[in-house]
C-alpha cells in the first residue's frame, strides 16, 4: 500500500506547515564540518533539499560551537592566571599583618587564601550564633589554637528549617563543647547593664552568680 502513495507532490502543502518528522538532524563528524566549511562560500542554498539544508545548518552550528568553546577555554585560562595573580598579591599584603578579620561567609569564600596564609590561631566572636558546619568548614589545617567567644544561654544559630532543628543543627559547636563538659571560662562580672536590669537575668536563672562591676 505504501508504494501507491505519492509522497513527492507538494501542491496541497501549507507554506506555514512545519517540517515533517521524517527529516532528521544527523550527528556530524569532524570531516562533515570541514566539508561544510569548504563549500560554505560556493554553496547555493536554493538548490538544496530540506534535509541537505538541515545538514548544512548543523555543520555551521558545530563550527560556531567549536570556535566558541575554544574562545571560552582561552578566556578561562586567562581569567585563572589573572585571579592567581590577584590572590598572590592579596596573600603578600595580608602576610604583613598580625591580625586579619573576616566574617564566616568571607572566610568560606577565601579558603584558598587561608590555606596559603596558614594561620596558627583563630578567634571566633559570637561563636554561639554560628552553625557548627559553617565554623568547621572554614578552619584550615594549620590551626593550633581556637578561641571561641559567645553566649550560648541566650543566642543560638538561626536555622530556618524546623526539620533541621530537630536534628540539632541549631546547636553551635561552642554550645556542644560546653554541654559535653569541655573546660571553659565564664565572665563573672558585667559592665553593660544597670544592676536592676541584670537582676532580670538572675531571676531567670540564666546567670545566677552574675555580678555588676560598679567601679
Amino acid at each position: 500500500m505504501g508504494d501507491d502513495l505519492d509522497t513527492s507532490s507538494t501542491e496541497d502543502t501549507d507554506d506555514n506547515e512545519p517540517l515533517t518528522d521524517d527529516i532528521k538532524i544527523p550527528f556530524l563528524y569532524k570531516n562533515d564540518r570541514e566539508s561544510a566549511e569548504d563549500v560554505e562560500e560556493e554553496l547555493n542554498l536554493w538548490t538544496l533539499s530540506d534535509q541537505e539544508r538541515l545538514n548544512f545548518i548543523c555543520a555551521l552550528q558545530c563550527k560556531i560551537v567549536l570556535e566558541f568553546s575554544e574562545a571560552v577555554n582561552l578566556y578561562e585560562e586567562n581569567a585563572k592566571c589573572h585571579q592567581d595573580f590577584l590572590d598572590d598579591r592579596t596573600v603578600n599584603i595580608l602576610e604583613e599583618y598580625d591580625v586579619i578579620g573576616m566574617t564566616v561567609t568571607g572566610a568560606a569564600t577565601r579558603l584558598h587564601l587561608l590555606d596559603q596564609l596558614k594561620p596558627c590561631a583563630v578567634i571566633v566572636e559570637e561563636a554561639a550564633e554560628i552553625i557548627e558546619g559553617q565554623l568547621i568548614s572554614v578552619l584550615p589545617p594549620s590551626i593550633e589554637h581556637l578561641v571561641m567567644l559567645g553566649d550560648q544561654e541566650q543566642l543560638q544559630p538561626r536555622v530556618n528549617c524546623y526539620k533541621l532543628t530537630q536534628k540539632n543543627l541549631d546547636c553551635s559547636m561552642f554550645e556542644r563543647l560546653i554541654n559535653n563538659k569541655m573546660p571553659f571560662q565564664q565572665l563573672g562580672k558585667q559592665c553593660r547593664m544597670r544592676d536592676d536590669i541584670a537582676d532580670l537575668l538572675r531571676s531567670l536563672n540564666i546567670y545566677k552568680d552574675l555580678k555588676t562591676n560598679k567601679e
